[in-house]
């Protein structure tokens, strides 16, 4: 979904291919520590500015290069591509290749092949039965099927940076 970005009609399209990502760098190597944390502060400003849900990426990569070889990175991604299991589920991964070299293996299926599974998928009922709800899934299904399927809200101001 780091390839995705939403259609004036407000449905997901993910893009075959992007242009290259520049990660934004500040060299904050030689400052003061009051230099470094307003210079860090600067980057955190920066990744509240928002995205153009219209326009890729819907993300953003800072690092702050600091003082004594250390860096900070700074990652902001818009909800609409991530939701927060998936955003712990990407740093992980980068973990995994930064302190290891290993590259994450590609899923075996892509999410267009696991939502059209999981549509028609039946789960046992017994297995649903949440807060001490005895409606079963099937029941909640119908209920969702029968309501209009949210729209994401429409821009109000013009985006921001990012």
């Amino acid at each position: 979904m780091l390839r995705a970005r939403l259609l004036p009609d407000g449905t997901q399209a993910v893009l075959r291919e992007v242009p290259h990502y520049a990660v934004v760098r500040a060299d904050l190597t030689e400052a003061t520590p009051a230099e470094a944390e307003a210079g860090l502060d600067r980057l955190r400003r920066e990744a509240l500015g928002g995205f153009d849900p219209h326009r890729w990426p819907l993300f953003a990569v800072r690092v702050a290069h600091l003082p004594g070889g250390r860096a900070r990175v700074l990652f902001t991604v818009d909800e609409l591509i991530a939701d927060g299991p998936s955003v712990s589920l990407l740093l992980q991964q980068w973990y995994a290749a930064y302190a290891h070299g290993t590259a994450p293996r590609p899923p075996g299926i892509t999410f267009r092949e696991y939502a059209a599974a999981t549509a028609t998928a039946e789960v046992p009922e017994a297995s649903w039965r949440t807060g001490g709800s005895n409606w079963p899934v099937s029941t909640w299904s119908a209920r969702c099927r029968s309501r209009p399927q949210p729209r994401p809200p429409a821009r109000t101001r013009p985006p921001t940076g990012g």
